[in-house]
């Protein structure tokens, strides 16, 4: 299916054609820095995914995954600049590819003349568009927007920081607990990591009873975060 943006007197062209032949998408645009584009779904090493394309500061075309755009909250700004694209290039064209390997594409200009198409309101994401025209993609987008929902919510200063509040923990206690060991048996690691901890551990700055409510504080909001996140990736799907 190709879908495009509702024509309108007031749109800018921006010069893209598109065609498809088969289940390949064919993209070109002439102008100074001419270029062109296939798009097919073996293109995806997983399935269902979607995909954006955009130019890079070269002119060429380039795609982003959706696979590696929604596990990382920071993933958009990652992506743009490996593939050296500046952010204020628009994205060209969305596609999206089923589990059994059907392609849609979304072209981002008005409807192109001529070409039979289905149309959207202008300024739609692609999101909400292959959500409302694409059924095979809705449960995949589901738990993507739920993912990056539970991503927003998490802090990793945060979670690093009560991991190694909870390390420290867990090594007072080993070190303490091998002072019941005789001697000769003690392990030396035990007793050099408890220095450590003694010296320079996160206990130094708080007591362990705070450093253990801060713990459980904050696996308690994770827990709840990851709830609402298994909760949300389920429905519609």
């Amino acid at each position: 299916m190709l879908i495009a943006f509702e024509p309108s007197p007031t749109s800018i062209e921006n010069g893209v054609s598109v065609s498809q032949i088969a289940s390949r998408w064919l993209l070109s645009a002439g102008g100074e820095r001419p270029w062109s584009f296939e798009f097919s779904s073996d293109l995806a090493a997983e399935k269902p995914d979607i995909a954006l394309l955009a130019l890079n500061r070269m002119g060429q075309p380039r795609l982003i995954w959706g696979a590696e755009l929604f596990n990382e909250r920071a993933a958009m700004a990652f992506a743009l600049s490996r593939n050296d694209i500046p952010p204020s290039n628009p994205f060209l064209a969305a596609f999206a590819v089923e589990a059994d390997g059907t392609s849609h594409c979304f072209l981002m200009q008005p409807a192109p003349v001529g070409v039979d198409c289905a149309t959207v309101t202008d300024g739609r994401s692609f999101v909400s568009v292959f959500q409302d025209h694409v059924p095979g993609i809705r449960a995949y987008l589901q738990k993507a927007i739920a993912k990056r929902a539970l991503l927003g919510n998490v802090t990793y200063a945060d979670s690093l920081a009560a991991l190694e509040a909870q390390v420290d923990l867990l090594t007072a206690v080993v070190a303490a607990l091998s002072e019941l060991i005789p001697e000769i048996q003690r392990p030396v690691l035990a007793q050099v990591l408890g220095g450590v901890v003694a010296q320079c551990g996160v206990s130094t700055l708080h007591s362990n009873e705070k450093l253990v409510s801060d713990i459980v504080a904050h696996k308690a909001r994770l827990r709840g975060l990851q709830r609402g996140y298994f909760t949300a990736r389920e429905e519609n799907a």
